[in-house]
């Protein structure tokens, strides 16, 4: 279930990846797009209910949530490597959330977070088809994505799923928080890369306000000192592009 106003994004057909989301205003860092809903499945349902396994969300290995396809839902949203939103377990359910600004006319994404141990057929597509200049070809997470993902998840669902019904829907929650604040052990921040860099002149890099900078602007950051192009970064990697600025 997508939770902004009608007037604030739309769905389109893409080129290679099906329909997609797409902001129609400005989106702030925080803010709470969707809630994925769906019918509680166990993962042996999942090639009855669905004839793409790329849209079961798994929450954990017993339980996947099946979403209404002829909704206008979650599932819509495509993968990137380079995400301007993310997963958020909260109580019990799958939040996806803005990492950072995201501009109007920009196609909202996340990372699907496939575990590479999962035992797909060979005959399920996993070619990544974002275009990032960071773009590492698959929809495989690494392992050290999974693991901070798994983290908060185990938090999130421990006292919920005993509660969910095989066979039945997950329910919008009665109240959604207004915003997420931001998480440096788990989410990742990518600068949208069809926008200008915005230029740092500080000599020693300030780690959180180079956070804060790229999170507010959503652009990426030209770090001077240094002639590169900060794109990304996550709890562990500042990922850095050659500058043709200088």
């Amino acid at each position: 279930m997508i939770l902004l106003p009608e007037t604030s994004y739309e769905v389109k057909i893409t080129e290679k990846k099906g329909k997609g989301v797409f902001a129609k205003k400005e989106i702030p860092a925080g803010t709470i797009i969707a809630d994925y809903l769906g019918k509680i499945i166990h993962p042996e349902e999942e090639s009855t209910e669905s004839n793409n396994l790329h849209y079961g969300l798994y929450i954990s290995d017993t339980t996947v949530i099946c979403p209404d396809f002829t909704s206008n839902g979650a599932h819509n949203f495509n993968h990137s490597c380079t995400p301007n939103s993310t997963f958020f377990p909260y109580k019990g359910h799958t939040l996806i959330v803005s990492t950072r600004t995201i501009f109007i006319g920009e196609e909202f994404n996340i990372k699907y977070l496939i575990y590479p141990s999962e035992h797909f057929s060979e005959e399920v597509d996993m070619i990544c088809h974002c275009k990032s200049p960071l773009c590492r070809g698959t929809q495989y997470c690494t392992d050290q994505e999974w693991d901070n993902y798994d983290a908060i998840e185990d938090k999130a669902y421990v006292d919920i799923e005993p509660s969910l019904v095989f066979g039945t829907y997950l329910q919008p929650l009665d109240i959604y928080p207004e915003t997420i604040a931001d998480l440096p052990s788990y989410m990742q921040i990518f600068g949208y890369h069809e926008k200008e860099p915005l230029k740092y002149s500080k000599l020693v890099m300030d780690k959180e306000e180079i956070r804060n900078l790229m999170r507010e602007s959503g652009q990426n950051i030209y770090i001077e000192s240094i002639d590169a192009v900060l794109a990304g970064i996550t709890p562990t990697t500042y990922y850095f592009l050659y500058s043709n600025l200088h």
